[in-house]
């Protein structure tokens, strides 16, 4: 998973126009790659908070100076998925219809991030390990305020009227909140598809809310 940086220098023309990629660039990638990989691997053997750096460097076959090349420390790498987490909330959130309402944009986006989510490399091992240690938990959290920004700032611009729009920031805590449990409840099913995961977890919520409304229950937001 990929740290924000500047866009590299256009590369050398191949056939028909498109740009190769830059070979430092592609460089880069695989001892990213590496390090990432060694990480997990240790994180799962050992817990999380009892690897050390070293231990890290050692499994990739890269020095520590390598490592800091690319990563602050330990706990920078295991939140550095958050960075492209963030860039995929985005995109799913601009390529959503600007009519609908935030309830929609909520399951919208919380079973196609899930989706997504799913479907990157080594998705398991990093709930996992999450699930598992406290340590990596905190890591990942230093970002999420910048997740729940982009999702916010979604919701906000499809809400309708002022009252409405004090919702927005609940609507961006639940919609993460959403895809944590179905990645979660994706991880401990036994081979279960994440579509269906994401239809049980949201169902059920959804029947929840419905339910709590039906009882009268107090402080609805005016888009449910």
């Amino acid at each position: 998973m990929k740290r924000p940086r500047t866009a590299p220098a256009p590369g050398p023309k191949a056939a028909g126009g498109a740009s190769l990629p830059p070979l430092r660039e592609k460089k880069q990638e695989l001892v990213r790659t590496a390090l990432r990989d060694a990480a997990l691997d240790l994180f799962l053997e050992k817990g999380f908070e009892a690897v050390r750096v070293e231990e890290i460097t050692a499994r990739a076959g890269v020095s520590r100076r390598t490592f800091f090349r690319y990563f602050a420390s330990k706990d920078d790498l295991m939140a550095h998925g958050v960075d492209e987490f963030r860039e995929v909330v985005r995109r799913v959130a601009e390529d959503s219809p600007r009519n609908i309402r935030p309830l929609e944009l909520f399951r919208r986006t919380a079973a196609e991030v899930a989706r997504i989510s799913a479907a990157a490399p080594r998705s398991k091992d990093v709930v996992r390990i999450i699930l598992a240690s406290p340590g990596a938990r905190m890591a990942q959290m230093t970002r999420v305020a910048a997740v729940e920004d982009v999702l916010e700032k979604a919701f906000r611009s499809r809400c309708r009227g002022r009252e409405e729009r004090k919702a927005a920031g609940i609507f961006a805590a639940m919609t993460l909140a959403a895809v944590g449990a179905i990645l979660r409840e994706w991880c401990l099913a036994d081979g279960a598809r994440v579509e269906r995961i994401t239809e049980q977890v949201l169902g059920a919520f959804e029947r929840s809310l419905a339910g709590a409304a039906g009882k009268g229950a107090g402080g609805r937001c005016k888009s449910a």
